[in-house]
């Protein structure tokens, strides 16, 4: 789009009506290192994978800030069931991860391997890994923050809630 240049800054995804968006594919891994921004401005905004795909995948160094989005029904066959943040850095804020689910891997809600992840006033419930850790976040070899989130009823091999691995 041409009101959204290659290298002009951090780039912003809003949504101004509520709903579910059900997607049929995975969508594009987010790789920019100036930042997504994806909020849900007072919306009710859920993005379901329908049990099918991963919602959403960060990449190496890149950067996503999620504000007021609902992730559910997320599946990856390894890590991550509905994020997984592969070495960059993610911020979400008042979101919630429900009902996702890496199969043969960790991290059923969200997955953080050697990237940055805070994770603030936000629920993190119902998720699984049934072949790994940290049913709802798994988190290995970076920074995990969490604060005033409620994580509840997640289920894995080891770490039901959360399992933090060579980590602050």
């Amino acid at each position: 789009h041409p009101d959204c240049a290659a290298g002009a800054g951090a780039d912003t995804v809003t949504f101004a009506v509520g709903g579910t968006i059900t997607l049929t594919a995975a969508l594009p891994d987010i790789t920019d290192p100036a930042g997504v921004v994806i909020g849900a401005m007072d919306q009710s905004v859920t993005v379901s994978g329908n049990h099918a795909v991963r919602p959403l995948r960060v990449g190496v160094g890149a950067k996503l800030d999620l504000r007021g989005l609902v992730v559910v029904k997320g599946r990856a066959s390894y890590n991550g069931g509905g994020l997984l943040n592969a070495g960059g850095g993610v911020t979400i804020i008042g979101s919630t991860f429900r009902d996702n689910q890496a199969a043969g891997g960790s991290g059923g809600g969200i997955a953080s391997i050697g990237g940055a992840l805070d994770v603030v006033d936000s629920t993190i419930e119902a998720n699984s890994a049934p072949g790994g850790e940290g049913g709802g976040i798994y988190s290995e070899s970076g920074h995990l923050r969490l604060l005033d989130t409620w994580i509840n009823g997640n289920q894995a091999v080891a770490g039901g809630g959360v399992t933090n691995r060579v980590g602050l």
